[in-house]
């Protein structure tokens, strides 16, 4: 039943993502929660790093469901921040998993990006 209502949930939240008239940019960043990193080694871009994207959807639930749907989703742990504007990243940025080095290249007047 658990299966049912978690299926029933996702298939809700993409009919909402699809009639929605608004959509944002959404920065996704992945982690493997399995790789232990001692507290003192911990750092944006560390050894249990996956990568981030960032998508175009309407809601938070909606950009999981994009990077899924765009196969730029790696799995492990989601921080999801936004929504931002669409003209916050340029589409080069956009809809693709970064790497570390590719998330310090986007322009600092790019978005939260840069380096």
């Amino acid at each position: 039943m658990e299966e049912d209502q978690r299926a029933a949930r996702l298939r809700e939240a993409q009919r909402l993502e699809d009639e929605a008239a608004e959509k944002y940019l959404w920065w996704m960043s992945f982690v493997d929660p399995s790789i232990v990193v001692p507290k003192a080694d911990r750092r944006p871009g560390g050894p249990s790093f996956l990568g981030v994207c960032i998508v175009e959807a309407a809601s938070a639930v909606g950009a999981m469901l994009v990077s899924h749907e765009k196969g730029i989703n790696p799995g492990g742990e989601i921080e999801t921040t936004g929504p931002f504007p669409m003209a916050t990243w340029a589409q080069e940025w956009r809809d693709r998993l970064l790497s570390w080095d590719e998330v310090h290249a986007i322009p600092v007047n790019d978005g939260a990006g840069g380096g």
